[in-house]
């Protein structure tokens, strides 16, 4: 992101990034060497990233209802696996918890994988997934 808004405005670099680089970094990160707003325009949206909340077959949670009920009863309770501050996972949870009200204890992970990997083993309850890794899993 940085050598991308330092170089020479000459129309010989193109930037691909991420909602994460362009939108939730300000918010995460106290300096940035860069300004997603003055440094870069858009050119087109490519692509988009769809999540599928994954829960271990373990709690008594079915659906989203359940899983904000059993939140509300429980709280602090239900831990969700993210890959990571400022991940779309952890953006995701943070979107369910603010909309729905409730509590869940994050447990990060260095990637996607290890925060998979100890949902599937039942260590950690829940997670947002990218589908193509979590419908092998789901099936």
């Amino acid at each position: 992101m940085e050598f991308a808004a330092k170089s020479a405005p000459n129309g010989y670099t193109l930037l691909l990034a991420l909602t994460t680089q362009l939108s939730v970094n300000v918010s995460v990160f106290d300096k940035l060497n860069y300004d997603p707003i003055k440094d870069f325009v858009p050119i087109n949206l490519i692509g988009e990233g769809p999540y599928i909340l994954a829960v271990h077959p373990s709690t008594p949670i079915r659906s989203r209802s359940e899983l904000i009920i059993y939140a509300k009863q429980n709280p602090d309770q239900l831990t969700y696996a993210t890959s990571g501050k400022g991940s779309g996972p952890e953006l995701a949870t943070q979107l369910l918890q603010n909309m729905a009200q409730i509590e869940l204890k994050e447990i990060p992970y260095k990637g996607g994988g290890p925060a998979l990997a100890d949902v599937l083993s039942g260590h950690v309850n829940l997670i947002f997934s990218p589908p193509l890794v979590a419908a092998g899993h789901i099936q």
